[in-house]
């Protein structure tokens, strides 16, 4: 039988339920169905089988692994308590206290494809660069978990970016650490964040320490569509919104009305359960056919010696049109928003990256802060970097 071999490098950490198995790595079964459907839709007219699945093995081998823990455990007032992973809280639960998931990092490891038909081999070395670009692997793939790419030494290997990119320099003493993926997903959460849901960081007694409005927001407004946060505030806490609106009567965030109410956010990710500790609410977004909706905001680190090329595009968006929420405060009101009949999720990411002055957006006495310095330094890269 004709057989295939690509070296393979892990760049990002996956997080894996099974990391105390031997040979746990990017898994085959889940390999295989994604590849599947992208070689389909890059030719329909593949022949597969009754499960849509192409004629072709694949095993995965890995030469060593290694496994990190994702949170550091602590103790307050004689409880143990756990320090989240940035863009990660999946072990939060007690189901999850005495098996939670880990990351793993795996070297050496090789694909071996193998089918008698030649023409789906000739067919995955020509595609196989930009399918593992356009793909990670994992729980939170979409933010840049599991992410792996076609090894520098394999003959197969082509240097690919996406839209938009930008470089992030790890410090010397944390390469290889689980210090450096810290680092690393810092800073995609902040870039996440500031663009979705914005940035309000509070510190005890000294308040507010950042604070950056959401880029979505900002986009919104500029189509003519009130905040969806606002909406809520306006149904379910119309008291505080007053009380804010008067303490802040240059915050557009709260004072920008609109007829168009739309969800908006939740465009980037569905939040179906938030948690407004201020109001000691819980709002909930409900819809009988929609339980999640995956971001469609790709992120793709690639390692290098001393850091990162990150790689940002935007994936099609589900089919969330015109769909709508029934959103509760605490299990009780009878708020309905829809997501807007139609959306460019290329001319945001445009908006936010390329027309969006950020030293206009952010007040003054926030620029002087890391979390800024981080997210200018980041913008200014994607902008300068476009068409490069």
């Amino acid at each position: 039988m004709p057989k295939l071999k690509i070296k393979l490098k892990q760049h990002t950490p996956i997080i894996h339920f099974q990391h105390d198995q031997k040979g746990a790595t990017l898994r085959a079964s889940e390999l295989k169905p994604k590849l599947d459907k992208y070689l389909i839709n890059i030719n329909p007219s593949l022949h597969t089988t009754s499960k849509n699945s192409l004629d072709y093995k694949i095993s995965v081998r890995s030469s060593s692994n290694i496994v990190f823990d994702i949170e550091e455990t602590y103790y307050r007032n004689g409880q143990k308590k756990r320090r989240n992973f940035p863009l990660f809280f999946g072990n939060m639960g007690a189901e999850n206290e005495e098996n939670p998931k880990k990351f793993i990092m795996s070297e050496g490891i090789e694909l071996f494809f193998a089918s008698f038909n030649t023409s789906i081999l000739e067919m995955i070395k020509q595609n196989i660069c930009d399918f593992f670009m356009n793909t990670n692997f994992g729980t939170r793939q979409s933010k840049g978990f599991g992410s792996f790419y076609i090894d520098e030494n394999d003959e197969l290997y082509v240097k690919k970016r996406l839209k938009y990119w930008f470089v992030e320099e790890i410090r010397n003493q944390q390469i290889n650490t689980i210090e450096e993926y810290k680092q690393l997903f810092y800073v995609i959460k902040l870039l996440y964040k500031s663009l979705r849901s914005g940035l309000n960081e509070v510190r005890g007694r000294q308040g507010t320490v950042f604070y950056f409005k959401s880029l979505m927001f900002l986009y919104s407004k500029h189509m003519g569509i009130q905040w969806d946060k606002k909406s809520i505030k306006e149904e379910y806490f119309s008291n505080d919104l007053t009380k804010q609106q008067n303490n802040y009567q240059r915050s557009d965030i709260l004072n920008y009305s609109s007829e168009e109410k739309k969800l908006m956010k939740d465009i980037l990710g569905l939040s179906s359960n938030e948690s407004w500790h201020s109001y000691r609410s819980n709002i909930t977004k409900q819809n009988e056919d929609i339980d999640r909706i995956k971001s469609p905001v790709f992120i793709k680190p690639i390692k290098y010696t001393n850091g990162y090329e990150i790689n940002i595009t935007n994936n099609e968006l589900e089919n969330i049109y015109g769909k709508t929420f029934h959103i509760m405060n605490n299990n009780h009101g009878d708020l309905k928003l829809s997501f807007p009949d139609n959306f460019d999720l290329n001319d945001f990411l445009d908006f936010a990256f390329v027309r969006v002055n950020l030293d206009n957006h952010v007040d003054s006495s926030f620029r002087t802060t890391q979390q800024f310095k981080i997210l200018k330094n980041v913008y200014t890269q994607i902008r300068n970097n476009i068409g490069v």
